[in-house]
Formats: C-alpha cells, structure tokens, sequence
C-alpha cells in the first residue's frame, strides 16, 4: 500500500449484489518504528542519578506516571529488576550505534553498568544490582551478545573478553543441556575470531557444539526449565544448530535444525 496517511484503510469491492471488504492496518517502516523506541530508551530509561545503584540501567518506565519505575515497596517484582529482560535494550542500542555514533554513549553506559553492578569478578551474572537475587541462566547469553555488539562498535577486545567470561561462566554453572534465548553462537565466534583470539574463540565454539549435539540427540523432548512446559525454547535450539551450520558447514546440523523447524 501506499497510502497518504498511517491507520486503517478500508476497501470494498462490490459486483451486482455481492461485495468484498478488506481491512488493512498500514504502519511505518521497520527502521522508523525501531528509531522511535531507541530515541525513547535513550531519552527515558536510562536512569540518571549518581546517589543510586543503578545509575546508567535501562529500567521499566511507567507511562501512567510518566516516570522510571524503580521497582520498590509492595509492587516490587524480579520481572521489573533493573537486569534480565533489561539487557534487551541494550543490545538493540549497541547494535544501532555500530551505524549511528549518537546511540554510543548511552549503549557504552549502559554496558559499563552491567560489566560492573550486575557480574562478579567471575562473571556470575544477577537481574539486580544487590546480586542477592537470583542467578537466572537466560541472562548469560543476553549479556555476552550486549558485549559483542559493543566490541563492534568500540573494537575494544575487552568486550569479547567479557562475552568469552559470561559464556564460560554460564556453562560451568549451568552445564551444556540449557536452551537459552538468544545465545549468540555466531557473533562471539565471529567477533573472537576477528580480533585474533583463537583460543578463546575454539574453546567457546567447543561449548557451543557440545550444546547443539545434545539438543539434536534429545530432538522434540524438550526438558523442564522454569515453566512446566517451555514453548519458547524450541526457536532458540533451531537458531542454534543454524548458527553453528553457519559456522562450520556441516549438514548434522542443519538436519537437526529443520527437525525443530
């Protein structure tokens, strides 16, 4: 369609005493849509204040009142901590900058707060910055990809050691039958490669096919996770087997990925 003007357009088509409505719904282009939800993270999300923890998260905005919500007293709730499901808009802002340099101070903070409020030393990796929650394994893969996407627009390899750590650490506490979301297969091999950190990249690339054999010998008998019956881990393990076809050719994988397509 190319209409006018954006919303619900209406057709009828009529022909002696039948007729056809069609509705459709015309919306913007993908990349304005996804400007305009950066532009807001960057202008109301993250918050500003040294006195506080948190200073430089993304956090949940409530627009009924027009304010960060800070997620204290009687609401107070892990699926609003300033981590987990969070670090999604920080990967989206770091992968904007590596095109547009005016998202990079905001991604580069934000990166910055997760390296050094919600990760120990050993890259144990919390929802909160009190690290006395708890130690959610979704939320390893989600921050080594915010740390490849900020090595690609900082080409500082400090980020690919801090991905190398996060998916270590993952997989020395958690093991090799996890399905996660998001596990950034490709992009740490590539970026490690990239930066001339080949051990680190074949060690990590051995975790990744060590996870993608056991998905493919476990096939459509999807394990028990944080819910009884987990739907949304049958994606990620076709990702997965994709990521590592795209990686080394081989065809066990992409047969197995079609078994979860």
């Amino acid at each position: 369609l190319d209409a006018a003007e954006l919303g619900e357009v209406v057709f009828e088509l009529r022909d002696g005493g039948k007729s056809t409505r069609a509705v459709a719904n015309v919306v913007e282009q993908p990349q304005k849509i996804i400007k305009r939800r950066a532009d807001f993270i960057t202008a109301h999300q993250q918050l500003n204040d040294p006195s506080d923890a948190r200073n430089g998260a993304f956090m949940v905005f409530d627009n009924a009142e027009n304010k960060i919500y800070k997620n204290t007293g009687a609401r107070k709730s892990n699926d609003t901590d300033e981590g987990a499901e969070r670090n999604g808009m920080g990967i989206l802002l770091a992968r904007l900058a590596q095109t547009d340099a005016a998202y990079a101070p905001a991604a580069l903070r934000y990166a910055e707060f997760v390296s050094g409020k919600l990760q120990t030393p050993d890259f144990v990796t919390y929802s909160s910055v009190s690290q006395t929650t708890r130690n959610r394994f979704f939320n390893y893969p989600w921050v080594a990809r915010l740390y490849c996407e900020t090595y690609r627009f900082t080409k500082d390899k400090k980020w690919l050691e801090r991905a190398f750590g996060t998916m270590k650490s993952f997989y020395r506490q958690f093991g090799h039958e996890r399905y996660t979301l998001d596990t950034p297969v490709k992009i740490s091999i590539d970026c490690l490669r990239e930066a001339g950190m080949q051990q680190q990249a074949q060690s990590l690339l051995a975790d990744y096919v060590k996870s993608g054999e056991l998905f493919i010998a476990r096939g459509e008998n999807y394990p028990i996770q944080e819910v009884d019956y987990e739907q949304s881990i049958v994606a990620p393990a076709a990702s997965h087997l994709l990521e590592l076809y795209l990686l080394d050719g081989d065809k066990k994988w992409l047969d197995g990925a079609r078994n979860q397509l």
